[in-house]
Parts: structure tokens; C-alpha cells; sequence
């Protein structure tokens, strides 16, 4: 519990004590009657990690004094034990995948590795490539991009490998299956990685075999960007959700907070704010999803120009938000922006077509998440949005608009 001593106050005693989140949104009364001092007061738990606090101090003839206090960083009081022991984990260095297996030709990738050296190579056709490193990218947007799991001791864990199947289990009550000789593809069966075939029986005997088969375990990282609205109206929710999760530290932008910069603990963050249920009950406004092209050239439906690894133009309708202001974040897979981050985005409350461009913020989207639950695809996230900057606390009295802008 994080506490303030309060040493004096000017006016007629006594006195009343209030704690408020900087905007003067969300106020606590924390002490009543006051007239001996020093005192020591509790900040509000709900407040508790927040950078920078309102303490309020009304006298007996209603006269108010507004002191802005600066809170002192805090260790978080659940600090959870990753695996790997952090002793041997790499900070800003994790494990990169190049996917080329459907590209079409060789390409270049480039990363830089665990020691800051900038590294270049070529990527063939139906090859997927792993290396211990950070800030991904390619020449081509045919080789897909992710990054996964913090290095350990400068490796990366090769990825599981699905196990050749031992046994063939025949279910109860299977039809009968007659495979028509003609036209049947040889499939070959490498040893060391042969691919299971699921057979699906249909209204007719016949089945046919399709002969070609991924020979990737994993799926293609999603193509969208997923577009969060945390209302003011749900402080509470999202901030007693994350106080019973998480103890402290994060409890969501509404409760003038921000995700701690500290890598592995931004994960476990996010992934509990990514979890809250009010995403999809209905209690917060729908998720909503937009297409990243990986090519540039044409015009979006909006009638603006389509750019390469910048997600397109996106409204948000009126009144999705009834009542009050929001913060808008945007989450974006980072093999979409090609490993790059999305440091500018175009916004407007009026026209798709005068557009204001914005700095997202730097110490949010410099940290990664690997989302590991079912709110949105399981993939590598960065976090684009404008807190402290109010750039993104908006009104949706009226239709609002935004649009990737830059990646660097």
C-alpha cells in the first residue's frame, strides 16, 4: 500500500482530504475532519502506480486547493517468476521466425542480433528461418515475420516439430471408404516431418487427397489490426478486473495509468487487460478490426492512399460510446508492420478526409506482448496509442477516423 505524510494545510480547519487521478475524474476522500497534523493518508488502490496524483484539500468554508503530487516509482508487489530465470534471458532480444514457405521466389531478410550487429541473408522458397534477435524486417512482405519468445542465453529454442503419428485410430461407426485409383496423387512422406492428413467423409464414397500440404506447424499471423475502446464509464470495471488479476501496477488507461516498462511484466499485463471479458460481453464497445495491406498502391474505401504495412482508414460511428470521453488504443501483430513499429497515425473527429497526424507513444509501443488467450488471434502485439498525450482520449458524439500514417 503506497502512502503520503501531509505535513500542513492553509485555511480554516478542519479540513477534508481528497486523492484524484490527474484529470480530476475520479476523486477518494481519504481523510475528514482534520485539524492535528502531520498525517499519513493511503493512496486509493485503484490509483496506486499511477505516475502523477491530485491531492484535494477543502476547509471548513468549502475552500478548495488543488496540489499535484508526483508518485515514486514502484517495484510491482507481485513481480511473477518467468521461465527462464531472468538471469539468463536476453532484455530486447527474443526469437524471430522468417516464413517463406509460400513465397514465390528468394528474398532478403535483415534483423539485428543479441550483440547490436546489424545482419542480412537470403531466404529460399518453402524455408522458415529462426535467429535470437530483434527488429525484424524483409525485403519482400512473402516472407512472414513473428516474433515469439524472449532468447535464452542468446539461443532460440527450435519450435516443436508435429510428431509423426504412431498408431491410425479407427472411430466408432466409420463409414466405409472407397478411394478411387484415378487421379489419386502420390504422397510422399518425408520422416522427419511428415504432415497429418485428416480424411473427411462426405455424402459421397469418394475421397480425394489434396496433395499439398503446408509443411509449417503454425499458422500465418493474422492480417488485421484490432482497435480497443476502454469508456470512462467502465473504470471501475477494467480497474477492479485488473486489481484482482494482477494485484497492481496496470488498471488501464481510464485510471490514469499505463502498461510498467518492464518487457516480461508488459506481457503478463497485456494479456490480462486483452482477457477482460467486457471486451466481448457487450460491457465495452466491440473490438473492432481493420485489414494492414503489405503492398502499396490504390486507394482505400475511404478514398485514401494505401500504403505498405499502415493499417487503412477506419471509422469508429457515432455514439458507440453513449456517453463520456474514451481512450482508443490500437493493437497491431508486428509481422503486419513488416517488424516495424507504427509510430504515426491519422486521425480526425470530422472528415476521413482531414486527417491529423499524431506521435504515438514511444515508451507503450517500444515493448511487445504475446497474447496467449482467445480475445483476439494469438500472435505478437505492439501497442499504438497516445497516453499521457490526450491526443486519443476522445468524445464519439460524431463518427471518428483513423489511419496508419508511418512505420519506422
Amino acid at each position: 500500500m503506497q502512502t503520503i505524510q501531509i505535513s500542513s494545510a492553509t485555511g480554516t480547519p478542519p479540513f477534508d482530504f481528497s486523492i484524484c487521478d490527474y484529470t480530476n475524474t475520479y476523486c477518494y476522500s481519504v481523510a475528514t475532519g482534520i485539524s492535528v497534523f502531520p498525517i499519513t493518508v493511503d493512496i486509493p488502490v485503484l490509483l496506486e502506480g499511477a505516475s502523477s496524483i491530485l491531492i484535494v484539500i477543502t476547509d471548513s468554508n468549502a475552500c478548495t486547493e488543488f496540489i499535484p503530487y508526483s508518485c515514486p516509482s514502484q517495484t510491482p508487489t507481485q513481480t511473477p517468476t518467468p521461465t527462464p530465470t531472468p538471469s539468463s534471458v536476453i532484455t530486447d532480444c527474443s526469437c524471430i521466425t522468417f516464413d517463406n514457405v509460400t513465397g514465390s521466389s528468394t528474398h532478403q531478410y535483415f534483423y539485428t542480433d543479441c550483440d547490436g550487429v546489424s545482419q542480412v541473408g537470403d531466404i529460399d522458397v518453402n524455408l522458415i528461418l529462426y535467429f535470437c534477435g530483434k527488429d525484424p524486417s524483409s525485403d519482400s512482405p512473402e516472407v512472414i515475420i513473428s516474433i515469439t519468445s524472449l532468447c535464452v542465453d542468446g539461443n532460440c529454442p527450435s519450435p516443436t516439430q508435429t510428431p509423426t503419428p504412431t498408431n491410425t485410430v479407427t472411430p466408432t461407426n466409420t463409414p466405409t471408404i472407397s478411394l478411387t485409383p484415378t487421379n489419386t496423387p502420390t504422397i510422399s512422406l518425408t520422416p522427419t516431418n511428415t504432415p497429418t492428413i485428416s480424411l473427411t467423409p462426405t455424402n459421397t464414397p469418394t475421397i480425394s487427397l489434396t496433395p499439398s500440404i503446408t509443411p509449417s506447424s503454425s499458422p500465418l499471423p493474422p492480417t488485421k489490426a484490432f482497435l480497443f475502446i476502454e469508456p470512462y464509464t467502465g473504470s471501475s470495471d477494467i480497474g477492479s478486473w485488473m486489481y484482482s488479476s494482477l494485484g497492481s501496477g496496470f488498471y488501464g488507461f481510464t485510471n490514469g495509468t499505463q502498461p510498467t516498462q518492464v518487457q516480461s511484466t508488459f506481457d503478463i499485463e497485456l494479456n490480462t487487460y486483452v482477457d477482460f471479458s467486457g471486451w466481448t460481453t457487450g460491457l465495452f464497445p466491440t473490438i473492432i478490426n481493420q485489414d494492414v495491406p503489405q503492398i502499396t498502391g490504390g486507394f482505400d474505401s475511404y478514398g485514401n492512399p494505401i500504403i505498405a504495412y499502415n493499417f487503412k482508414t477506419t471509422m469508429v460511428p457515432a455514439n458507440t460510446v453513449l456517453s463520456g470521453k474514451s481512450w482508443f488504443t490500437w493493437m497491431i501483430p508486428t509481422g503486419q508492420t513488416n517488424g516495424l513499429y507504427q509510430n504515426k497515425i491519422d486521425y480526425s473527429t470530422s472528415s476521413p478526409a482531414i486527417l491529423t497526424t499524431v506521435n504515438t507513444e514511444s515508451t507503450i509501443y517500444s515493448y511487445y506482448f504475446t497474447y496467449t488467450g482467445n480475445t483476439i488471434p494469438k500472435t505478437t502485439y505492439r501497442v499504438y496509442t497516445t497516453y499521457p498525450s490526450t491526443n486519443f482520449e476522445l468524445l464519439n458524439s460524431t463518427d471518428i477516423y483513423f489511419r496508419g500514417n508511418t512505420v519506422t
